[in-house]
């Protein structure tokens, strides 16, 4: 599912899986967002959804300038737990509360993402295999299993985005920005002038992290940045993690 989004993005996805998004040329974009958003939704009681499995190479985007515009970017994500657990096998999680799906969805607990964010284990996530309670199967079993000093995120995931050999101009905010709860996706020998790359976590209530994410062969030409002021001016690449979040 691609569809034209008039509040966000010259192309924005929700739900979108197995894609290759290729050869197309972006100018400008019409209100605040960006030109690409690979996201997922996240309003109140929408179904469960999942963002994976994605390929956007030998694109080009020119000239994204409205507001807090970025060029290709991954976005939207939402938490159904974030705590302790009270029981942890090698392939399992009980948490410590009950799990809220108001802004997740229920209707597939495989769209589900379990993050170690903080003690034994940090760093390692799972995909959900299924949900019993409080009970958490995951799809594999932990390299370090989580123990009691250990905070997991269970939150709605981003998978597997490839952005590689665009062309890339003239962005307000990153060229290509890593945004939210995003795993496993690289950005690489993308040409960028006048923009750079962004890898950033979000806590705007909820923890949304970012896990497994390689820069590697980009050439990026600086100029005269146009990045936000506030964040760290002129950066070719930079990242930033908020409180709570997971940056790994």
């Amino acid at each position: 599912e691609i569809y034209q989004c008039d509040w966000s993005s010259d192309v924005c996805s929700s739900d979108l899986q197995n894609v290759i998004f290729e050869k197309n040329t972006i100018t400008g974009v019409p209100n605040e967002g960006g030109g690409i958003s690979f996201g997922r939704p996240f309003w109140e009681f929408n179904p469960s959804m999942i963002t994976h499995n994605i390929y956007a190479g030998y694109n080009t985007m020119l000239t994204v300038q409205k507001n807090e515009a970025e060029g290709f970017t991954t976005d939207g994500g939402t938490e159904a737990y974030v705590g302790y657990m009270s029981a942890f096998t090698a392939n399992s999680v009980t948490t410590s509360n009950d799990l809220d799906y108001q802004w997740t969805g229920a209707t597939n607990h495989q769209t589900l993402t379990v993050t170690v964010i903080q003690g034994r284990g940090v760093g390692q996530w799972r995909q959900v295999q299924s949900i019993s309670g409080r009970v958490i199967t995951v799809d594999r079993a932990w390299d370090v299993i989580p123990d009691s000093s250990s905070i997991i995120s269970v939150t709605s995931s981003v998978l597997r985005i490839n952005i590689s050999h665009n062309i890339i101009k003239d962005t307000i905010r990153g060229g290509v920005t890593f945004y939210g709860n995003i795993y496993d996706s690289v950005s690489s020998y993308n040409d960028m002038t006048n923009t750079g790359i962004e890898i950033d976590s979000q806590n705007y209530g909820v923890l949304l992290h970012v896990v497994g994410v390689d820069v590697i062969g980009n050439n990026i030409k600086l100029g005269a940045n146009t990045m936000f002021p506030t964040d760290p001016g002129g950066a070719a690449i930079w990242g930033r993690n908020t409180e709570g979040t997971l940056v790994a």
